[in-house]
This record gives C-alpha cells, sequence and structure tokens, in this order.
C-alpha cells in the first residue's frame, strides 16, 4: 500500500486489523502515525516511515507479529506506550 504525498493526516486505528496488508510506504509529510494505526495487521512485514513523522501513537504496531524490521527517523521525538508490543518477529 503505498500513500498518496498529498496525506498530511491519518486518523487512528486507520488500518487496524488488515490482515492482508504486507507493506506501507507512508507519505513524505506525514509527521504522527497514530494510536492504533496498524495494530493487529498480522501480515505487516515493512514499513518505510518518511522523516518528517516526529512521533509514533499508543500501540500504532502492536501485535504486527510479522514485521521483521523497522527503522525509525531522528526526529521522531515521541513515541507512546505499547508502539511495538507483541511485535515478536522484529529484530532490534
Amino acid at each position: 500500500m503505498t500513500i498518496p504525498t498529498s496525506v498530511t493526516s491519518i486518523g487512528d486505528a486507520a488500518f487496524e486489523n488488515c490482515t492482508s496488508l504486507t507493506t506501507a510506504v507512508l507519505p513524505n509529510g506525514l509527521t504522527r502515525i497514530g494510536s492504533f494505526m496498524f495494530y493487529w495487521c498480522s501480515r505487516l512485514t515493512s514499513v518505510n516511515i518518511p522523516d518528517s513523522v516526529t512521533s509514533i501513537g499508543a500501540y500504532a504496531f502492536s501485535a504486527c507479529i510479522s514485521l521483521v524490521n523497522i527503522t525509525l527517523p531522528a526526529h521522531v521525538t515521541s513515541l507512546d506506550a505499547g508502539a511495538f508490543d507483541a511485535c515478536y518477529s522484529l529484530a532490534m
């Protein structure tokens, strides 16, 4: 899934329980990954987080059990509780 660059805001839980979603490319200009945005996207393996993101909401990627790795931009200053809870395949 690729979100157009014209999108600057995505609501909380926007993709919650999207079990068919495997990859996500988020647009430049997005500043926040909302709470529960990708919660229980069990087949999600990769996410491209743009440098514009400064905060990641609570449980944003929680239970993404297939997520293997993720790179957080240097500008992320806020990482809420449980953002990567139960991401058992995530390499640290």
